[in-house]
């Protein structure tokens, strides 16, 4: 089944708090700027923690050059994470900003490849984690080959829209998919791009699921 409203606050709470891994903090970071409502809890909870931390904290002494090391520090993660106007996956395909910037440092030399008929994947290397990460293009009306999930999905919708077993998703929605679920999404009229996190690799069922099984690794 999947996991409810309640675990997508937990998950941002996290994030707020940096306790999360580099694959999910990159999709909560996308879901952050896509979702109007998921930026005011973010931001809530980044209060909460500053409040607590003012409260609880005792001040320490600063060197005299801390402030301008920060801010230097800052200048260059600016710099970083500017888009590059060169990429063309950016180009065909525009991400949000941190899918954008993380396929521009890491990811850029990846391919798409073919699942199915009217289905690709375009995998994004992290560098810390037990989490695999992914870009979904689907055609419209393409079919994800039936499947189960052995630990937690996450899926961010970025364009387009699918259908599963348990309801109808859009550009903006997040997805939280429990483990031991089994469901086939197919995508809607317009198509569909997601980012997929998946904690453990999907076992494809049917006739075709070994075979698949094997290429996804």
């Amino acid at each position: 089944m999947k996991i409810t409203r309640e675990k997508a606050e937990i998950l941002l709470m996290e994030y707020a708090a940096g306790a999360l891994d580099e694959a999910c903090s990159l999709l909560v970071a996308s879901y952050v700027t896509l979702c109007p409502e998921a930026r005011r809890y973010t931001r809530q909870c980044e209060d909460f923690g500053g409040a607590l931390m003012a409260h609880d904290c005792d001040p320490v002494a600063m060197h005299e050059s801390s402030l301008q090391d920060v801010l230097g520090r800052l200048d260059h993660e600016c710099e970083e994470r500017r888009p590059n106007e060169n990429c063309r996956f950016c180009e065909e395909q525009p991400l949000p900003l941190p899918i954008a910037n993380h396929i521009n440092r890491g990811s850029k030399g990846a391919k798409w490849h073919k699942i199915s008929p009217g289905m690709q994947f375009y995998a994004l290397s992290m560098e810390e984690g037990c989490y695999t990460t992914k870009l979904i293009r689907m055609r419209s009306g393409a079919k994800t080959p039936r499947h189960q999930h052995p630990g937690l999905e996450l899926t961010l919708v970025l364009e387009g829209g699918y259908s599963d077993e348990f309801g109808h998703y859009r550009a903006g929605d997040l997805v939280i998919i429990d483990e031991n679920v089994t469901h086939g999404p197919v995508a809607n009229e317009e198509g569909c791009v997601y980012l997929v996190v998946t904690e453990a690799p999907v076992r494809f069922t049917g006739s075709f699921g070994t075979l698949l099984n094997i290429f996804m690794r």
